[in-house]
């Protein structure tokens, strides 16, 4: 019950920077190509015991709320739970050959930079992406869809591996 409250109240804080914070820098005519997104780090973190219905209704809930604060009817839905469906298939593929630990989230300290960088990349560009496709909604433009998404993806992954460095301690 307490990880669910530090969950909830991680999502929330990750909420307000992303509401607070990152939607409002303003870069004049470079906004189109910036507007990284990081409230999807709860998805990407939570341990891999995590039951696989629960976790979509959570992506389900998550990308509502964020819906309604961005206006952005029902993209923020569509691309959590699209990550929420493809963490699994992610996670067999980069897991080392005895598996994770199924109790423990997924950060830099309990699966190590390298694998937590890998990882976090593959699941920021399937967000951005999913995300930036059905916000444009034409395949003409694929490329700028695609350049768009993995500039966003590097400047999110940034900002979580710093979040997470100022967050986490070593135990």
């Amino acid at each position: 019950m307490i990880e669910g409250v530090k969950k909830a109240v991680l999502f929330l804080i990750l909420l307000l920077i992303q509401i607070l914070l990152i939607d409002q820098i303003d870069l004049g005519s470079f906004n189109y190509y910036f507007s990284p997104i990081i409230y999807g780090l709860i998805i990407i973190i939570i341990h891999p015991g995590f039951d696989f219905r629960y976790l979509l209704i959570a992506a389900f809930i998550m990308g509502l709320s964020v819906d309604i604060f961005r206006n952005t009817l029902g993209l923020n839905i569509s691309s959590l739970v699209a990550v929420a469906y493809f963490r699994k298939y992610i996670l067999s593929i980069i897991s080392p050959r005895d598996g994770f630990e199924l109790n423990k989230d997924l950060n830099i300290i309990s699966i190590g930079l390298s694998r937590f960088l890998i990882y976090a990349s593959i699941m920021l560009m399937i967000h951005h992406f999913w995300f930036y496709l059905l916000e444009d909604f034409h395949f003409n433009q694929l490329h700028i869809v695609f350049i768009r998404s993995l500039f966003n993806t590097c400047i999110a992954l940034a900002f979580i591996v710093l979040f997470q460095y100022l967050t986490l301690r070593k135990k």
